[in-house]
């Protein structure tokens, strides 16, 4: 069976180093930008791959929390795993407050089949909505992903690809708000 070339050029470039990255917005969840002033933030970030990754989820907030601030965003309560707080019980938290949520989750992991590292970086915006019957529930209304592997002997800025899915919200929330 032959293997389609454009698959075997995708598995090549995944495997020695790669970057996707996954949006789901559109101007349906652009809009659903418009008008936020108040925001509650989550950060979770799981190193499970004994790297060395020379800032913590605490840097990262601050990153976050200064960016958001210059946007003009009130920043309500901020969680990190650093935090004495189970991660779920922080969600749980912030969903008892009718203030959207901005969840920023970082996963780095080993690939056991093989001398990889894996990552993923995401972020959602959740926010309270009224679906049918008056229910009202949390759901994301604006969402970024980015992932990727690298050999061991690699080195990535991880750093630098979760600020940039951040300058991605806000140039999407600044592209809604401005006037």
């Amino acid at each position: 069976m032959k293997t389609p070339i454009f698959l075997m050029l995708f598995i090549v470039s995944f495997v020695f180093n790669s970057n996707l990255i996954s949006q789901i917005n559109n101007e349906n969840s652009f809009s659903s930008l418009s008008g936020i002033k108040e925001v509650n933030l989550v950060v979770n970030m799981q190193n499970g791959s004994g790297v060395n990754l020379l800032f913590s989820s605490d840097r990262i907030r601050l990153d976050f929390e200064l960016k958001l601030r210059n946007a003009g965003f009130k920043v309500l309560k901020i969680f990190t795993n650093s935090d004495t707080l189970d991660i779920d019980k922080a969600i749980e938290l912030v969903k008892m407050d009718n203030s959207p949520y901005l969840f920023l989750n970082i996963k780095i992991f080993l690939n056991f089949a093989c001398p990889l590292k894996n990552w993923l970086i995401s972020m959602d915006v959740y926010q309270k909505v009224k679906i049918k019957q008056n229910i009202k529930m949390h759901v994301s209304t604006w969402s970024l992903s980015s992932s990727g592997v690298v050999n061991e002997e690699s080195t990535i800025n991880l750093r630098d690809r979760i600020n940039n899915i951040i300058d991605e919200f806000l140039n999407d929330y600044l592209k809604t708000n401005s006037k």
